[in-house]
């Protein structure tokens, strides 16, 4: 077992936001207009068999020769699916499945891994998510090892910090990037928060359309931030 005092992420102070269910329900869905559902709402385009027991998690992944692709991961079994995208609508997925129990590095168990998320970086490496225990990796897809062991704590006594620390609580159900080596992790229940976390002694940075454009159109990449998290957390890398 590695230190986890050198591979963990805590959350951050005046970083956690309640979802509240019950206020949103009451609001008026931004889809419908005077009672009328709006032109522009989301629609089903097409359904897609994924070859998992169970899909808890899915993204895009752009490669780096800019290829894009789907990837998938269950809860049940420590496996991928990949399917590359095409521009098209009407191509079919080739679908293509890998164990990532055995990866160099990895500590994810074989059966019932509690991936729960997976999103991607701006190098194509993907994030894995797992809810028991609270914690996540970082994938290198071209080398097959885990490039970083992420513990995912939230210190303190407050009812979320105990909610999170509870065995047989909800945690972590999914996770984007945000700049500066933060990850935005969403709980599902009891009680439903975002959460950011972020390495030690940084602030938080707070989450918004703006940053995440900014993000996208020429800002600090994903692969920035990752790279970011790794350096300023002493989290171990392999080579």
């Amino acid at each position: 077992m590695l230190d986890l005092n050198q591979r963990e992420l805590g959350s951050k102070k005046d970083a956690i936001w309640p979802l509240a269910p019950k206020q949103q329900a009451e609001r008026p869905s931004p889809m419908v207009r005077n009672g009328k559902p709006k032109k522009n709402r989301l629609r089903v385009r097409r359904v897609v068999d994924v070859p998992l027991c169970e899909v808890s998690g899915i993204c895009s992944r752009r490669s780096a020769n800019d290829r894009m692709s789907l990837i998938a991961v269950g809860d049940a079994e420590a496996k991928i699916a990949w399917s590359s995208l095409s521009r098209g609508d009407g191509s079919e997925f080739d679908w293509h499945k890998k164990s990532i129990a055995k990866l160099s590095g990895s500590e994810l168990p074989k059966h019932d891994p509690q991936i729960e998320a997976v999103c991607a970086d701006g190098t194509g490496r993907i994030l894995l998510l797992q809810e028991n225990p609270q914690r996540a990796e970082l994938i290198d897809l071209k080398s097959l090892e885990a490039v970083a062991l992420i513990d995912l704590v939230v210190e303190g006594r407050d009812n979320i910090a105990r909610a999170w620390r509870d065995p047989k609580g909800s945690r972590g159900e999914e996770v984007v990037f945000l700049p500066g080596g933060h990850l935005l992790v969403a709980k599902e229940k009891k009680p439903a928060v975002l959460i950011e976390f972020g390495p030690p002694h940084s602030r938080s940075r707070g989450w918004s359309a703006a940053a995440r454009w900014r993000t996208a159109s020429g800002g600090q990449s994903e692969e920035a931030a990752i790279g970011s998290l790794l350096s300023q957390s002493g989290f171990p890398t392999r080579h």
